[in-house]
């Protein structure tokens, strides 16, 4: 026969004041992004993420004008993270840039955000409406079949 004894649950350690670590926006391969080289952003480009990384991406910038082209820059850092300002001096050398999400990425994202929340209140009002209807003892009108095209004469 066996005997139980209780364990005394562990004490956590005492929590420090630290600051959590900086966590990115929603990111994908191929976001439009706004790309630069330099703290004040007095010259910035157009980019697209090809790699997202723990707390970085990977940019292939888009350069215009004579001798533009496309210019990879690694372990790009987001334009609210801390560590901009806690190590400006990443970015001397310039082979590392800062981003921000680009406005027509942000246009994109409100757009699908509208749309979704249009379907769920098409949905709940649809709900309402069946359940009105029930109430009332009125029989919803039939879907029309037909084979998805448009009728002929």
């Amino acid at each position: 026969m066996s005997t139980a004894t209780a364990k005394a649950p562990k004490k956590a350690p005492p929590q420090q004041d630290v600051e959590p670590e900086f966590v990115l926006p929603e990111l994908s391969l191929m976001t439009f992004v706004e790309v630069t080289t330099t703290l004040d952003w007095s010259e910035f480009a157009g980019g697209i993420v090809i790699k997202v990384n723990n707390r970085t991406v990977d940019v292939l910038m888009i350069v215009g004008g004579y001798g533009g082209g496309l210019c990879p820059l690694p372990d790009c850092i987001h334009a609210d993270d801390p560590w901009i300002h806690e190590r400006p001096d990443m970015f001397k050398d310039g082979d590392r840039g800062i981003f921000r999400l680009a406005k027509s990425e942000k246009m994109s994202r409100l757009v699908l955000n509208c749309f979704t929340q249009s379907n769920v209140m098409i949905e709940q009002l649809l709900a309402r409406v069946a359940q009105l209807e029930k109430k009332a003892g009125i029989t919803p009108p039939k879907p029309a079949r037909g084979n998805g095209k448009p009728p002929t004469e």
